[in-house]
């Protein structure tokens, strides 16, 4: 069989050569075609490797036509390429793996075995904290102290961190950034949490666990009424929330010492009617979608009072001295 570089020899058979050495030059041009062929394939005429010597240049790009071969990545490696008929060339290894440099899509991955996930580098807080760059694994440790408003751009909707705080530093709820319950999340070192993109800028943290076990503190009420001081009689006011309120409260705000009471104290009332130990009575809170509306009792508003009222622990507020104060929450 013909040896390396397998290259027929052109002069054979020559013009001048007689019939009788034509059977010798076909079995030794057969023999180089056998060698040939042999490189990458077996006996049967199958493949058994693919050879592609190291180019030294990408290949000029052709229409309709796509070039697979290998070349030196600039390190030193030969290393496996494709280019494209627009002369994109792309560097299919790397290393010996495959070269997963940019975002690759898969479609319907089943998987039978494990799935092992890597740690990306490290990311320091700041405003804009950008969990997805470089992109190099889905578990991320955030560093610093500083306060964090978003989360950068996720390469896609549905995209997923799981970050770990390696100091102390404010998660700010807001619009681009979805905290558990609606509140700002003070994190403590050894906090982990899971951010899911809903959209390439909005982050939702699905899930929050604090390093030393408890639960994340969330936010019951998100808009708030205050009337201001009301002269102490009827009113109604319009509390402006964007619902009617989930909870009320009614305070008498004192203008003149009362009953062991100063000026300035506010005194949470009970909006009921009591006929004991004296005559008196109580306040009534009604609300709708847009309003408020306080009554007060016209015997007046009974009130417990802290000097002991000469053996009477209660006593009715002189209209004059008090003024109320509505507050709500929606």
């Amino acid at each position: 069989m013909a040896s390396p570089p397998f290259l027929p020899d052109q002069t054979k058979p020559g013009d001048s050569d007689v019939v009788s050495q034509f059977p010798t030059a076909e079995r030794t041009f057969r023999d180089v075609i056998e060698s040939w062929l042999l490189v990458d394939h077996d006996t049967s005429g199958f493949h058994a490797q693919v050879t592609l010597p190291e180019r030294g240049s990408d290949p000029t790009n052709d229409t309709d036509t796509g070039f697979l071969y290998t070349k030196d990545d600039g390190s030193g490696n030969t290393e496996l390429f494709y280019e494209d008929d627009d002369g994109n060339v792309i560097q299919l290894t790397s290393g010996g793996v495959l070269n997963f440099g940019s975002a690759v899509t898969l479609t319907d991955l089943s998987l039978t075995g494990e799935f092992s996930e890597a740690k990306g580098a490290d990311v320091a807080s700041a405003a804009t904290t950008d969990i997805w760059t470089p992109g190099d694994g889905n578990y991320v440790h955030i560093t610093g102290t500083n306060t964090i408003t978003s989360l950068g751009t996720a390469p896609q909707a549905g995209a997923e961190r799981e970050c770990y705080a390696d100091a102390a530093f404010t998660l700010t709820d807001g619009a681009n950034l979805v905290l558990p319950g609606g509140a700002d999340i003070t994190a403590a070192a050894g906090d982990v949490f899971t951010v899911r993109a809903d959209t390439t800028t909005k982050m939702v943290v699905t899930k929050y666990t604090k390093a030393d076990g408890t639960a994340v503190a969330t936010q019951v009420f998100s808009e708030s009424y205050d009337s201001g001081d009301k002269t102490f009689a009827d009113f109604t006011v319009s509390h402006g929330l964007s619902s009617a309120p989930k909870l009320l409260q009614l305070w008498a705000h004192c203008q003149t010492a009362e009953y062991g009471y100063n000026v300035g104290d506010y005194v949470l009332l009970n909006p009921a009617l009591s006929s004991t130990p004296i005559s008196g009575g109580g306040v009534a809170i009604q609300t709708t979608a847009t309003q408020i509306i306080v009554s007060v009792n016209l015997s007046g508003v009974l009130l417990v009072r802290p000097d002991g009222g000469g053996g009477s622990n209660a006593g009715l507020l002189t209209a004059g001295n008090w003024n109320l104060v509505v507050r709500a929450w929606a």
